[in-house]
């Protein structure tokens, strides 16, 4: 009797707690019903977005972020400046009928950030400074004219990315991969993940490449290539580059 009377208590205090979590966590449905809301903003230079949203950056003379989805969803979306940057998520559960798009302008761009499962487009961006940030699981996807480009990938996002630029710093600690097209007149490649680098129709110049993790890298350097491999990765290369090479792991340096 004493058992069945513990199990009893046991199973009431279970529903009161799921009870009590359905209310503190409750799902927002969306209504169906898509329209859009044009927000003015004040200064910023960096945009991260930490949602599940589709975010659209391009330069303009203006700082907007205008948010289409379904109506009553709109409110929960918070597009806030914190500092230099545009901060774009929600601190609600959706369950939403149609995508989330958040369509950003702004005259200056320096970072963009991904930390979320989402996606973010850059559309033709001209900056001096260009730095890309990646930990989250999503997509970006972009066009990028600038002196010196930077780019880190520590989550499992894909990035394709066209750019010109002087410089370029791409870093990948984590499992996602970077496609490159366009051109660096000196590039860093550093992989300490189990990413890939893939870059034969990104021309460089000259590049410093080292592979300290299991990703695999493939270049296209036309002058002077400098190689490190102290991990199980290798570097595939095109072009006709004189050489620096010190490999110390088991992977390899292979041409193409």
């Amino acid at each position: 009797m004493k058992s069945n009377y513990i199990i009893i208590i046991g199973l009431l205090v279970a529903t009161m707690l799921a009870t009590t979590g359905c209310k503190k966590y409750p799902y927002i449905n969306g209504n169906g019903q898509v329209t859009t809301e044009k927000r003015q903003l004040v200064s910023f230079n960096q945009v991260d977005n930490s949602g599940t949203f589709n975010v659209f950056v391009k330069q303009d003379s203006v700082f907007t972020a205008t948010v289409e989805a379904e109506s009553n969803l709109i409110p929960y979306v918070r597009t806030i400046i914190n500092g230099n940057t545009l901060e774009i998520d929600t601190r609600e559960n959706f369950r939403e009928n149609y995508p989330i798009n958040v369509y950003v302008t702004t005259p200056t761009i320096q970072g963009i950030e991904l930390s979320g499962s989402g996606y973010v487009k850059i559309d033709s961006v001209d900056a001096d400074y260009l730095q890309v940030i990646l930990s989250g699981s999503g997509q970006m996807d972009g066009y990028a004219v600038t002196n010196s480009l930077v780019a880190k990938i520590s989550g499992s996002v894909n990035i394709n990315l066209e750019s010109y630029t002087n410089t370029s710093d791409i870093k990948i600690s984590g499992s996602g991969d970077i496609n490159l097209t366009g051109e660096s007149l000196s590039g860093s490649c550093t992989i300490s993940g189990s990413g890939q680098i893939n870059s034969y129709s990104f021309t460089q110049n000259e590049c410093t490449a080292k592979i300290s993790g299991s990703g695999n890298m493939f270049l296209n350097v036309v002058n002077y290539l400098d190689v490190t491999i102290s991990g199980s990765g290798s570097i595939y290369y095109i072009g006709d580059p004189s050489i620096n090479v010190s490999i110390t792991g088991s992977g390899q340096l292979i041409k193409q």
